[in-house]
């Protein structure tokens, strides 16, 4: 299967107004309940993808989280039984053997940007709508961000490769995704030494 991905098919946009993101900070209250590696690789990824530039379009969870994953090489975040306790991914053992599927990760994933956004303060749009994808043809979480169409793309040709099909409602093709390598197309971001 070949997806058009120059296509200028109509969307929905949003319709607010960005606002540019205050200076980067580590929130210190993240930090207490997800770890400080956790929340300063998202946070410098997430700043660092939006001075990039793009305008401002639906982007789904599962975008960023796949965008996350190949820009850092990281899994993310991983919440573990009992306790309940939040870990690195990078620290647990044999992550990759546990069965953890792709939607599940990526809800620890969005839970953990959500509230890194939340104790900065930011407030973003969010809603169940459609993002901009030639892959993900269905309604799901989407937030209203500026990010750049090549890394867009570039998400759905990572997606494509795996799959080989493009993810509609109740597909479980999509919770099969992996792990995402680091993929060099991506600017690596620069970890943030700021403190709190």
């Amino acid at each position: 299967m070949q997806l058009d991905l120059n296509c200028d098919a109509p969307e929905a946009k949003p319709c607010q107004t960005w606002v540019q993101l205050p200076d980067l900070q580590i929130p210190p209250a993240a930090v207490r309940w997800y770890g400080d590696a956790v929340v300063r690789s998202i946070v410098s990824w997430f700043w660092q993808g939006i001075a990039e530039g793009g305008d401002l379009a639906w982007i789904s969870h599962f975008q960023l989280y796949s965008d996350y994953m190949l820009t850092t090489g990281l899994p993310g975040p991983v919440h573990l039984m009992p306790g309940p306790q939040w870990r690195n991914g990078s620290d647990v053992p044999h992550l990759q053997l546990r069965g953890f599927g792709f939607k599940q990760r990526t809800r620890w994933f969005t839970k953990v940007w959500k509230e890194i956004l939340r104790h900065q303060g930011i407030e973003l749009s969010f809603c169940y709508g459609r993002p901009r994808s030639e892959m993900i043809l269905m309604f799901t979480g989407v937030a209203a961000i500026p990010w750049p169409k090549y890394r867009i793309q570039a998400v759905d040709k990572w997606m494509l490769g795996i799959a080989g099909v493009t993810f509609r409602r109740q597909t479980k093709l999509l919770d099969a995704l992996p792990f995402g390598d680091r993929n060099p197309m991506f600017p690596l971001p620069v970890l943030t030494s700021s403190g709190w």
